[in-house]
């Protein structure tokens, strides 16, 4: 019986010691990760290109498309002083399922291309 509880204990050890290697393992790993990623969606609707980049290029218009507000329909909005174009932005907080954060419109060309950063 003592021999099995040392078989026991040595593979217990084992287990212990192979864990804590590998945990060891991801949190090295995790310092050598970009702290930023950057994410691109392109899509090419049949549509008037003027029309369809005022509903994005206007950060209030978001509120008419955004399928987050029908998570949460009392999510609470600020808009910075301009919503249009480079440097407009908009926060928000809601329920668990949308959380909060910040949008910023960091670049754009004209009926083309809006670039935002993403804080949340």
């Amino acid at each position: 019986m003592p021999k099995l509880l040392l078989q026991m204990g040595s593979v217990f050890k084992s287990v212990v010691s192979l864990l804590g290697i590998f945990l060891l393992g991801m949190i090295t790993v995790g310092f050598f990760l970009p702290r930023e990623s950057e994410f691109s969606v392109t899509k090419t609707i049949s549509a008037n290109p003027e029309k369809v980049f005022s509903m994005v290029i206007d950060l209030k218009n978001w509120e008419q498309w955004s399928p987050w507000r029908a998570y949460d329909p009392n999510m609470k909005m600020i808009y910075s002083e301009n919503t249009q174009g480079k440097n407009a932005w908009y926060s928000w907080e809601g329920n668990k399922r949308v959380g909060y954060g910040k949008l910023t419109i960091t670049d754009y060309e004209a009926n083309s291309e809006i670039e935002t950063l993403l804080n949340y």
